[in-house]
């Protein structure tokens, strides 16, 4: 290392600074002492979690603590089932695993994320596709109830409860890195979204991939998909006119939850995943947008106040905006930091799907700085392409407070948690687990 060291004295910027695997120190050969500086502190993150299988601070996460986590998810309450409707399958409620969680932070967090999004998605149902004046005067309380809300001619082709494809794309992330043990495969999981879009998941009853989105359906349907999915994708949005759709930014949030101390190679991945269906840069800058964000959660960084929230959506936004025109990057700004969540204009017909539309929705709702359910529900309130917007609001704000904070009387009411439990348990135990 000192060799290579002096090999490089003579250039603009000298290799001087290495790092030791063994103590996590850094050494500087040109002042000939240890440094430590702000600028080092991604590196050290990404050190301790590569050599401890965890974050600075905190315990390694173990397969038994692991299945503990998820045989107390799966518990019923009072050792009895919990039926939401006869015609709805038990779902269980999760009291002891909290002492577990708060033994692993980072766990909440990811699973916040995860149930977050799941929970978003099934809420924001209720006001998919209408207006925001008509949603005011059906719930003129200002309160939309879940799971029992005014089901509609589009609503009604769920389950009670039900989330949509938001989360079920979700679910074909974490089943793709459960099997490559934490991996991007553009090609497994343009696999698995195919078949998805067959069949939807059999084993919940369903016969097709219910609730597709446009651009997603004209990519999966190219002849080519399942051997160049990034060309497939490139061809349907250069022609399309520039569309700019939400389909990946709905489903990628869980990306985030993988390689979050090294976000170099999460960005990559977040890219490559989001690019399967969506090439326009937008989607991929407001992807990369959410995934920094989560994994800066996820590494610990603090959110006490307002201003701290907002110089972590900075950093995130930073990440981003490096492949947008001028006019784009500006364009992303004005969404991710709109004052007012009615400036976004959710319920436009016109542009209710535009993926800067659903990323604003979701930090607005993180700057918010209130629970879960209050932020979430502001978001519903404003109708359009609310699974949508409330699935990424769900993920985000679910990942700050955490899977305790997330209301439980709604975790009980999804019809279909026992089954995303043993999926979240797969890939948690791939991705985290030493």
């Amino acid at each position: 290392m000192q060799e290579h060291f002096f090999s490089t004295l003579d250039q603009p910027h000298p290799h001087c600074i290495v790092a030791s695997f063994s103590d996590l120190s850094f050494w500087c050969y040109k002042c000939e002492a240890y440094v430590k500086h702000p600028l080092l502190a991604p590196a050290y993150t990404q050190m301790h979690v590569d050599k401890f299988n965890a974050l600075p601070g905190q315990a390694p996460i173990t397969q038994e603590d692991m299945e503990g986590v998820f045989r107390e998810l799966a518990r019923p309450v009072n050792d009895q089932l919990v039926i939401v409707t006869p015609k709805v399958a038990p779902t269980y409620e999760i009291p002891a695993v909290l002492p577990l969680l708060k033994k692993y932070p980072v766990v909440d967090k990811i699973l916040g994320l995860i149930y977050g999004n799941a929970l978003g998605d099934a809420w924001g149902l209720s006001t998919e596709f209408c207006r925001k004046a008509d949603v005011a005067d059906l719930y003129k309380d200002g309160k939309v109830p879940f799971p029992r809300f005014q089901r509609n001619r589009h609503s009604v082709r769920w389950a009670l409860g039900d989330w949509t494809d938001d989360t079920d794309q979700m679910i074909l992330l974490m089943d793709m890195f459960a099997e490559t043990g934490g991996a991007v495969s553009e090609t497994l999981f343009a696999s698995k979204l195919a078949e998805w879009v067959k069949h939807g998941f059999p084993e919940l009853g369903d016969i097709a991939g219910v609730g597709l989105g446009g651009t997603v359906a004209s990519v999966v349907s190219s002849p080519d998909f399942l051997l160049s999915p990034h060309a497939a994708s490139q061809r349907v949005w250069s022609r399309s006119g520039g569309r700019a759709a939400n389909g990946a930014l709905m489903r990628t949030s869980i990306v985030a939850a993988v390689h979050f101390g090294d976000c170099a190679t999460m960005l990559d991945n977040c890219a490559r995943l989001a690019r399967v269906t969506h090439f326009d840069p937008r989607c991929v800058a407001s992807c990369a947008v959410l995934c920094a964000a989560l994994a800066f959660i996820l590494q610990g960084r603090t959110m006490n106040s307002s201003d701290e929230a907002r110089r972590l959506t900075e950093d995130a936004v930073q990440c981003g905006i490096g492949q947008l025109t001028a006019d784009q990057a500006a364009d992303l700004r004005a969404h991710v930091f709109a004052p007012d969540l009615c400036e976004l204009h959710l319920d436009d017909p016109s542009a209710m799907g535009f993926t800067f539309k659903t990323l604003g929705a979701a930090f607005w709702a993180f700057h918010l700085f209130k629970g879960w359910q209050e932020s979430v529900q502001a978001v519903i309130l404003e109708a359009g392409d609310a699974d949508t917007n409330a699935a990424v609001a769900g993920a985000l704000v679910g990942c700050r407070l955490g899977y305790s904070s997330l209301p439980k009387d709604m975790l009980l009411a999804l019809p279909h948690k026992a089954w995303l439990d043993k999926k979240v348990a797969a890939f948690l135990s791939a991705v985290l687990v030493s």
